[in-house]
């Protein structure tokens, strides 16, 4: 939301209830101490597919849906395409890499794999379908490559990223 807010081409995959709000009210987002703001409209689906290759992937989703979710974001894979993973756990651009492919023949990181790993420090809530609240002031995502280079590809989405408002740091 705050990439797409900062003026950023920005899709959301999601499924259920919270979709459906999403799609009729837009993507409400009820920040700490105020400042609340709507994207409306918001370009949601529960279908990759339907959005095609992106130049970036944020993988939020739980440790136990990463293959399956890495397998839905196959349309989204171009070229350039990297996905930034911001799970718990340190398998997950192994895991990711496997579906994904971990030797991009092209773009700005050859034979680098697809994805990166990160951490986002922010603490939110769904609090209904399509409302989700920050539970404090703290926002901040780092990733970086796993074999601890800062690529040209990492350093340019984290440009991205801080012209939306995100505190980034690149490690």
């Amino acid at each position: 939301a705050v990439l797409s807010r900062g003026g950023v081409d920005v899709s959301l995959v999601a499924r259920g209830a919270h979709l459906d709000a999403m799609r009729e009210n837009g993507l409400r987002i009820e920040e700490f101490g105020g400042d609340d703001f709507t994207i409306d409209p918001v370009n949601a689906t529960d279908d990759p597919a339907e959005i095609g290759p992106v130049d970036a992937v944020l993988f939020c989703v739980k440790m136990y849906d990463t293959i399956h979710a890495a397998e839905l974001c196959k349309p989204l894979m171009g070229n350039n395409t990297m996905v930034v993973t911001l799970q718990n756990g340190v398998e997950s651009v192994d895991m990711i890499n496997s579906v994904l492919g971990a030797e991009p023949s092209t773009g700005p990181a050859p034979g680098l794999g697809q994805a990166l790993g990160g951490a986002a420090y922010i603490s939110a809530t769904i609090v209904e379908p399509g409302v989700v609240k920050r539970n404090n002031q703290m926002a901040k995502i780092e990733f970086g490559e796993p074999d601890g280079t800062i690529s040209r590809r990492a350093t340019a989405f984290a440009k991205t990223l801080k012209d939306a408002g995100i505190e980034t740091a690149v490690t």
